[in-house]
Formats: C-alpha cells, sequence, structure tokens
C-alpha cells in the first residue's frame, strides 16, 4: 500500500513538472489549443497535492520541486506576455540617464535608436502609454538591462531576481505559517501553483516581487516589530501598489497615536522609494495614461460586463468613462465599511476579502492578478482563489483569433462556476460554525 502512494506521488509529480515546463516553451499566447493541454495537467495534479490528506515527509520533497521548476524557468524566455519588452526599454532609458517616467517610447526612439534594438519598439504593447510601474520594478529593469545586453540575458537576469524573490516568500510563509501554527504543508497551495509559477517567473509578472516584500512585512507585523514591517510594506507597494489595500486594516488595529507614528515612517520611507517619480515627470500626461487605465482597458470583468450590457440597452454605447469610475468608488466605500466594522479577522483575511471584491467590481482581471489572493490561501480556509485560479487560465483563448476579440462565453462559464463555489463554500462554512455552536451549546 506504502509502495502504491509512493507511486501515485512520483507519477503526479512528474506530470506536474513536465506540464509546467510544457507551459513555458512550447505555447505562445495565441496558442490557445496547446495552453488547453498544459493548464489541465498542471492544475489537476496540483489539486491533488494540495488536497492530499498524507503529505508527510513528502511534502520537503514538494517544496523542492518547487524550487527546481522555478529554477529551470530561468532560461526560457516569456511565451505568454509581452511586457518584458517594456521592462527592458525602461531599464535602458535609465542607463542612459533618462526619466522612464517623463518620455513615451514613440516620441523618444528616434532620437536613441540603439535603445530600440531587437525590434523592441514593436514588440512593445503600449508604446503610446507612458510607463506606470512602480520604482521598485524600475530598479528590477534597471538591473537587468545593462547597456549592451541581448532582450534574452536581460530575461535571464530579471528571472534570476525573480527567483531570489520566491524563496524571501517561502521562508516567510513558512515562518508565518509556524507562528500561526497551521500545518507547514498549506505552503503548497501557493508554492505549486501552475497559476504562480507560469504567470510570475515564468511571464515576468511583477506581484511576484511585490509578494516577497509583503510575506516580510506581515511577518513582522504579526511578531510586533510594526517598524520594520512598515518598511517592507512600503517596499512591496514600490514593486505594485495593490498591496497598499492592508495598510489601512494595520493601523486600524493599533493605537491611533501610534498608528500615526507608524503611519508617519510608512510615509517617509515611500516618499524615498517614489522620488523618482517626482523628478521631471511631465504629471497631467502620466496621469492621463493611469487615467486610461480605469476608463478603456476591458478583460475578463465580472459584475462591470452585466452593467456595460445594461448601458448599451439604456445609451446605446460604452459607458465605462462612467462605470469604471462609480465600480471604483464602490469599492472605496466597501473596504472602508469592512476596515471600520471590523467584519474579518486577522490580516490575511482582510487582505483576501479586500483582493476578490476588488477584482470581482474590476474592469480589467488578468489571471496573475489572482497573486495576492493565493498568497492569503495559505493563512485561511477560504479556496475561492484556489478555484478561480483553475478557470481564470481560459481566458486566453481570446488571444487565439488572428484579430483580438473577447470570448464572453469563456467569461460567463468562468464566472458562473465561480459565484457557484463561492455560494457552496459559504454554505458549508456556515453549516460549520452552526455545528460548531451546537457543540458548544
Amino acid at each position: 500500500m506504502l509502495k502504491e502512494h509512493n507511486g501515485i506521488y512520483v507519477t503526479s509529480l512528474l506530470i506536474w513538472l513536465c506540464a509546467i515546463l510544457f507551459l513555458q516553451i512550447f505555447p505562445g499566447q495565441d496558442d490557445f489549443q496547446l495552453l488547453a493541454i498544459g493548464f489541465p495537467f498542471a492544475f489537476i495534479t496540483y489539486l491533488f497535492f494540495v488536497w492530499s490528506s498524507v503529505i508527510g515527509k513528502k511534502l520537503q520533497w514538494l517544496i523542492v520541486a518547487g524550487i527546481v521548476v522555478r529554477l529551470g524557468s530561468i532560461i526560457f524566455f516569456p511565451q505568454l506576455s509581452d511586457d518584458i519588452f517594456r521592462f527592458i526599454w525602461d531599464g535602458r532609458l535609465s542607463h542612459n540617464g533618462l526619466q522612464p517616467y517623463a518620455y513615451l517610447p514613440v516620441d523618444i526612439v528616434n532620437q536613441l535608436p540603439a535603445l530600440a534594438d531587437g525590434d523592441i519598439l514593436n514588440k512593445m504593447n503600449s508604446p503610446e502609454y507612458f510607463t506606470v510601474y512602480p520604482p521598485v520594478s524600475q530598479f528590477v529593469f534597471y538591473l537587468s538591462s545593462w547597456i549592451g545586453l541581448s532582450i534574452e540575458l536581460s530575461s535571464v537576469l530579471m528571472k534570476s531576481i525573480f527567483f531570489m524573490a520566491e524563496l524571501i516568500t517561502l521562508f516567510f510563509s513558512l515562518k508565518i505559517l509556524k507562528l500561526l501554527k497551521k500545518s507547514p504543508s498549506l505552503i503548497l497551495i501557493y508554492w505549486l501553483n501552475p497559476l504562480i509559477i507560469i504567470e510570475g517567473i515564468g511571464n515576468l509578472h511583477f506581484e511576484i516581487i511585490m509578494i516577497s516584500f509583503l510575506a516580510a512585512a506581515l511577518y513582522f507585523w504579526l511578531s510586533n516589530k510594526f517598524y520594520t514591517a512598515i518598511v517592507f510594506l512600503a517596499l512591496s507597494v514600490g514593486s505594485k501598489l495593490l498591496s497598499l489595500l492592508v495598510l489601512p486594516y494595520l493601523l486600524w488595529q493599533i493605537r491611533w497615536r501610534f498608528g500615526f507614528r507608524v503611519l508617519a515612517v510608512f510615509v517617509g520611507v515611500s516618499l524615498v522609494i517614489f522620488s523618482p517619480l517626482l523628478i521631471g515627470l511631465n504629471y497631467s500626461e502620466f496621469l492621463s495614461s493611469i487615467d486610461l487605465y480605469f476608463r478603456k482597458f476591458e478583460f475578463n470583468a465580472g459584475l462591470y460586463y452585466v452593467l456595460r450590457w445594461l448601458g448599451f440597452q439604456v445609451s446605446g454605447y460604452n459607458l465605462i468613462a462612467y462605470i469604471g469610475p462609480l465600480l471604483g468608488l464602490l469599492f472605496i466605500v466597501i473596504t472602508g465599511w469592512i476596515t471600520i466594522k471590523d467584519k474579518v479577522k486577522g490580516p490575511f483575511q482582510y487582505l483576501y476579502v479586500i483582493m476578490l471584491i476588488y477584482l470581482l467590481l474590476a474592469t480589467t482581471v488578468h489571471p496573475w492578478y489572482l497573486s495576492i489572493p493565493l498568497f492569503c490561501s495559505m493563512f485561511i480556509r477560504s479556496r475561492v482563489a484556489v478555484v478561480w485560479s483553475c478557470l481564470i487560465w481560459l481566458t486566453y483563448i481570446n488571444y487565439s483569433n488572428p484579430v483580438y476579440s473577447e470570448n464572453l462565453y469563456i467569461v460567463g462559464l468562468e464566472y458562473i462556476l465561480l459565484v457557484s463555489y463561492i455560494i457552496y463554500e459559504n454554505k458549508d462554512a456556515a453549516s460549520f460554525k452552526s455545528a460548531v455552536n451546537r457543540r458548544i451549546n
């Protein structure tokens, strides 16, 4: 019986490894048929490890497998995202003493044609927009884009930095699990998730860097080292702004006078980190690019698509310019209410709930946006983010047409299954609470 179990684990692990590597070597963004081969195998074996009741001594080998597959990912060039070309462009601008936030690529390429070798401008997905990547991310671009380096070598350097960030996340996540007296096997929810690996070190989405600093910040916060924690949180925000969402909860949980001092440290560190944004920036043009993101971009949205359809029935045109900001305002109101009413327990549950609400109200939901909820899933009971990660890869079907178009049937299927699971999980949680209360009484 033991040998049979070992055989199942070894076979599952080999399938998982092969599927992850397959997804990084063969399919491009528009190769949905190949993606539809790799992702199901990767997720089925992932779910087997996550929900297996007998991990035991195999845990260390599964952690090592996660390290090995990330290490192997370093040599493969990103296949499912073209963001790397903007990263390298911004890094090269910095090496030439130019402010990445101050110039549009289409405006400056003729002055510095050497920066665009390898047809980098034509491969960039948004050369008509100002860069919106925060300073910590820009520093990674700078380290990875020394003058004269090929695009491929810059990719290897950037992925090497991602690999180190992932090890930091692993280290602090295990320490948090120990601190919370939870099973260390919960690390597998994040560590083996195919979406985290493929979209993170595989395709260089900077949520991975953000989460490494966030893991450190929350560990030190739970250890009552508040000033150290807030410095790491500022670095996390300097990588990707979304981790800022946990700050209201953290400040609300401590005495208001001490909270002001902690906030002052956060603001001071953030000003240092974001100081490059303050130098030589065309603020009106930069903010216009940010504004366009909320008023123009649409991808894999939930509630917004329903409201967009209703808007078409009423006005005859897309009302995103109004619906987008209104949904943003609704999110701020809900966040404030949850924070003040103290409706959740602990920073992980708070950030998890807030992020899921944010994504359900957003006009753009890319697969890698689930990184924070998946990270928080290690420390709470809910598995909504895990289920969503098994569904959201289907949105790559949108890129399979000669001319990009969104398959709303797939989007509808994704959200129907997701909402169904949310209802199921909430009913299950309510039944569990009821049973506990009956036992207590």
